[in-house]
């Protein structure tokens, strides 16, 4: 109810005025009754800008680079490994997600072999510090100003100093770097112990991220994507599967489907490949066909 609550409330306020007025981010953060003004005034009081090191690192962001090299940080002989590895420690672990969540346990790993390696990864960014400068610098400082909305009340109910929490340029937070919102509203709380720990618990990142797919509509046993030969070229950006089914490097035995065509450039050339509804769903984890290619890529590796 609580979280219903919340959802209300701060999707009905607007966020219309100038975002780098720090006395406008005052009267958004205390616009309802969840954060009080003492509480919003010793944040703001403590916050810090960090514009050079983050526009820095937005422009030199990996999301730039293309498949043919995006693809090969992830899909790996040492993502590989340490992934199979990871597996197996927590086979108990998956056993039991899965039947509950009905989402593959290779999936799962995919990603968060993605976001932190495994949670070997730590990053060391101040939340509190990035998500404040990106509501102020950044293009997209609406979305970005919501977040801290949405992280100063996790740390409120967590009593949690905001400014201890380490994360993502970004303001992504532990192993399977969730921003605020997705915390909120879909972290789980899988050891029972009335919080939910993603950055150091296993059990609550790999029921989160099952949970998250599944509340974005993860689909147990369609595809995510198959690969179109390079003898075919489809220039539809959808098209039903039974017009393109000799095209497809593997035989499916679905019918009557409609799917997505994505074209990637390659060192010497294009490949493409039909997205199904498992890929919008991911999709809504990362943004980018090259992310959730290479999850694909690296699930499949880490099962065989």
């Amino acid at each position: 109810m609580y979280r219903f609550l919340l959802f209300v409330f701060l999707v009905l306020i607007p966020i219309e005025a100038n975002a780098f007025d720090k006395n406008y981010i005052f009267k958004y953060l205390t616009s309802n009754d969840v954060l009080n003004k003492t509480y919003v005034e010793n944040f703001l009081s403590k916050v810090k800008l960090n514009k050079e090191q983050i526009t820095t690192l937005v422009k030199n962001s990996k999301d730039k680079a293309p498949w043919y090299e995006y693809k090969q940080i992830f899909v790996n002989e040492n993502h590989i490994k340490v992934g199979k590895a990871f597996l197996k420690k927590h086979k108990n672990m998956f056993d039991e997600i899965e039947r509950k969540f009905a989402v593959n346990r290779y999936i799962i790993t995919a990603i968060i072999g993605m976001e932190t390696f495994y949670g070997r990864y730590k990053p060391k960014f101040s939340v509190a510090n990035s998500l404040y400068t990106l509501s102020v610098i950044s293009p997209r400082s609406r979305y970005f100003l919501s977040e801290l909305k949405y992280f100063l009340i996790y740390a409120k109910m967590n009593n949690i100093n905001p400014f201890s929490v380490k994360g993502s340029y970004a303001g992504s937070i532990g192993i399977p770097q969730f921003m605020p919102y997705n915390i909120l509203h879909y972290g789980i709380d899988f050891n029972k112990d009335k919080k939910v720990d993603l950055e150091h618990n296993i059990g609550d990142v790999l029921a989160s991220v099952a949970n998250f797919l599944v509340k974005h509509g993860w689909e147990k046993g369609e595809p995510v994507a198959i690969r179109i030969k390079n003898s075919c070229k489809i220039d539809e950006k959808e098209i039903d599967i039974n017009d393109i089914r000799d095209c497809f490097v593997q035989k499916i035995n679905i019918k009557n489907r409609k799917v997505k065509i994505v074209t990637l450039k390659t060192k010497n050339g294009y490949e493409q490949w039909a997205c199904f509804h498992n890929c919008s769903v991911l999709m809504r984890y990362h943004a980018s066909y090259n992310y959730v290619l290479s999850a694909l890529l690296l699930s499949n590796m880490l099962k065989n």
